[in-house]
């Protein structure tokens, strides 16, 4: 077994600032890794953002992990920085 973690700031993608994204890349597993993830704002006063999806794609030696959230007051911009923290568990 093989573990990552981390907190990563999470992106603003073209859809808007209600919503966040991160990409991240760790040493390829050799079986699907289990993944859990929250996100949070040391800064906003606002409310908070929910992971609604995460997706693990192999790549040639490396694993792609992608983590998108969304404002849980839908479509309210946050001008905000948010980050991601999360753990991924699998196979080595």
């Amino acid at each position: 077994m093989r573990v990552a973690y981390g907190n990563v700031l999470m992106a603003i993608p073209q859809g808007g600032a209600h919503v966040r994204e991160v990409e991240i890349r760790v040493p390829a597993f050799s079986g699907p890794p289990a993944i859990t993830a929250t996100v949070f704002s040391p800064h906003s006063p606002g409310p908070a953002f929910a992971v609604y999806n995460i997706q693990a794609q192999p790549l040639e030696g490396q694993t792609q992990i992608v983590i998108a959230a969304t404002n849980v007051e839908k479509g309210v911009p946050q001008p905000y920085d948010y980050y991601c923290s999360y753990v991924i568990i699998g196979p080595s």
